[in-house]
Formats: C-alpha cells, sequence, structure tokens
C-alpha cells in the first residue's frame, strides 16, 4: 500500500518531533478527537504529526485539524514513515491492540495519554506496560494502577492533569430559562467486564422521570458509540429516549439530543448531571463543583 502524506510539501518527509498515532477506524476516533485541541497548542512548540492506518480515518482527520497527517496503510509504510522523520515522541490515545505497529519504533518515548479518566475496569489495563510513560490526571489513578497491576513501574506514571479541562470550547446549548438536566451516558464497550452503559436498563426511566419535572429542559448527549451500537438493548433504550424528547415537544420545548460535538462545551449550560461512570463525571465534577452529579448503579453494585 502507498503511504500518504498531507505535510508541508505533498509527498515529502513530514517534519515533526511529536507522532499521534491512531491507526482504529473512524467509529473510534472520538478517542482521537478529544485531544486534538491540545495537540494542536502542543503543535506552537513542537511539531506535531497525526498518523493514521485507516483511509477512512486519514480523511476524516484532514477536515476537523489542521495538523500534519499521515497514512501509513501496513506496517512497512508506518517504519518507512518513522524512518523518513527524526520524530522524538509518539503519543496513544487509547488500548489499541494496532498500537503496537508503532510501539516497534525504537527511537522515540512512547508515551500513552489514553482519551478520558475514569473507574472504568480498562483504565487499569495490563498493556500500559508496553509504554515508556503513562500520563494520568493525578493520584487517583496512580492508585488505581497500584492496586490493578502485577508489576508495574510506578516510575512510568507522569500525573499530568486533564489538558483538556483548562481549554474552554464554545457553549454548545442555546440560552433557555428553564432549568438544565443533562443526561450522559457511556456506551456498553466491547467486554461485559467494561460495560457501565446505564442506557438499556435505567435511560428511558430517567429521562421520563425528569420530563415529569416542571420547568426543566433535557439534554440528551450520548456516547458516540450509542447511536452505533449492535447491542439490542442499548438501540430500543437510545430510540425510547429520542421518542420521550420528541413526544415531549422536542426542540420547541428545548429538549435536545446531541449526537456529536464537544461534551465540555455542554457542561456550561447544565444545572445538573446524570452520567455513568466514565470520565465525562470526573471532568464535570472538576469543573462545576458548585452544581450535582448522579452517578448511575446498571451492576448494583454500590459499594464499587
Amino acid at each position: 500500500m502507498a503511504l500518504e502524506r498531507a505535510g508541508d510539501t505533498p509527498g515529502e518527509p513530514v517534519p515533526a518531533e511529536v507522532v499521534a498515532y491512531f491507526g482504529d477506524e473512524p467509529a473510534r476516533l472520538y478517542q482521537l478527537r478529544q485531544w486534538l485541541p491540545v495537540l494542536e497548542q502542543l503543535d506552537r512548540r513542537h511539531r506535531v504529526l497525526v498518523a493514521t492506518s485507516d483511509a477512512r480515518t486519514y480523511a476524516e482527520v484532514r477536515t476537523i485539524t489542521g495538523l500534519r497527517c499521515a497514512l501509513a496503510t501496513d506496517n512497512r509504510d508506518l517504519v518507512d514513515l518513522y524512518d523518513s522523520g527524526d520524530y522524538k515522541v509518539a503519543v496513544y490515545v487509547n488500548n489499541s491492540m494496532l498500537n503496537f505497529r508503532s510501539l516497534s519504533a525504537r527511537r522515540m518515548l512512547h508515551v500513552h495519554v489514553n482519551h478520558g479518566e475514569s473507574d472504568k475496569f480498562c483504565m487499569a489495563s495490563n498493556q500500559v506496560k508496553a509504554y515508556d510513560r503513562v500520563f494520568v490526571a493525578d493520584e487517583a489513578a496512580v492508585q488505581r494502577y497500584r492496586a490493578s497491576l502485577i508489576g508495574f513501574d510506578e516510575t512510568k506514571v507522569v500525573p499530568v492533569g486533564r489538558p483538556q479541562l483548562d481549554l474552554r470550547p464554545p457553549a454548545a446549548l442555546p440560552p433557555t430559562t428553564r432549568r438544565t438536566v443533562l443526561y450522559a451516558p457511556t456506551w456498553e464497550d466491547d467486554t461485559v467486564a467494561n460495560d457501565y452503559t446505564s442506557v438499556a436498563r435505567y435511560g428511558p426511566p430517567i429521562v421520563s422521570a425528569v420530563l415529569d419535572l416542571p420547568d426543566v429542559r433535557v439534554v440528551y448527549k450520548p456516547h458516540p458509540r450509542i447511536s452505533l451500537s449492535q447491542d439490542p438493548q442499548v438501540t430500543a433504550g437510545h430510540r425510547q429516549i429520542l421518542q420521550l424528547l420528541t413526544a415531549a415537544g422536542g426542540n420547541d420545548a428545548g429538549h435536545l439530543a446531541l449526537t456529536d460535538g464537544d461534551i465540555l462545551g455542554v457542561f456550561p449550560g447544565c444545572d445538573l448531571l446524570i452520567t455513568d461512570v466514565s470520565s465525562v463525571g470526573p471532568d464535570f465534577l472538576y469543573l462545576h463543583t458548585d452544581k450535582p452529579l448522579f452517578i448511575t448503579d446498571p451492576r448494583n453494585a454500590p459499594e464499587q
């Protein structure tokens, strides 16, 4: 497969110091998308290249960021790309098995940053042992690794906070005189151990109960993967929620279903958040300590 680059001069090596490697399909692009504003700021001091392995992802990334981009569809392309430049650091925003293509490069420091900070099972994956550094938000993440992993080298862990929370994306909600309740559930993930979604079990009852309150606007902002779910119960819950919002007056009443956009831009216009175990809760808690937060428990495991 041909190696394609979109940089300062098409077809030429792309000058950069930092590679943000993302090998997955567009359905997982939300993992990289939340880091793009941070990487764009980093690019002002250390030039950044986004390296992709999927042609569809490459095409979409080029429409959402001005960062240099490269498409390396197989291992040989990726080796050629890395050999063509003097890259210092590779950054990884997920635990994808495709990351191991890039991890074979021996002349870069490999840094795992993940795409959120939460108590999900995946947040303490053994896969982090493959990286030279593991950037985390705070001490809670350090303790999570310490409690979950055997033989993990804690000197790899670097607390860096949540850079996204230092940014202020444009407001995503129109003004209203109503109180705004945000329901922002996560998705069911690929494994039972990492399934924390409330959509199938609690989603419609939650939305219905909030709609029954006076003078309230409901904003439904599901995880980007919810609308693509293959789980029939999740799909049914999602559709029922959309139907409830429509029946309650939809946009005429101010109720909204947002399937795109930055949730950090939704927070400022909300008075209360209902969410699942995910990075949404900690982000909201940090930014809005004066506002109430509810965490669902679809596993019926209050001690966890």
